[in-house]
């Protein structure tokens, strides 16, 4: 998703299913644009025993 507010623009990711996260806040200044960004993969929490019991994969 991208947001414009006057020269400055502000961008998030929508999550998918990687759980990956990207933020920009840039500015706009004619032809250029600056500013930063930063990005993070989030890891899923390890599973309990009894949550691999459950699945049927692990079986």
């Amino acid at each position: 998703m991208v947001l414009q507010h006057g020269d400055r623009l502000t961008a998030r990711s929508v999550h998918g299913p990687d759980k990956s996260l990207l933020t920009m806040d840039l500015v706009v200044d004619g032809n250029v644009v600056t500013g930063t960004w930063a990005d993070a993969k989030y890891e899923r929490a390890p599973e309990s025993e009894a949550d691999r019991e459950r699945d049927p994969a692990d079986r």
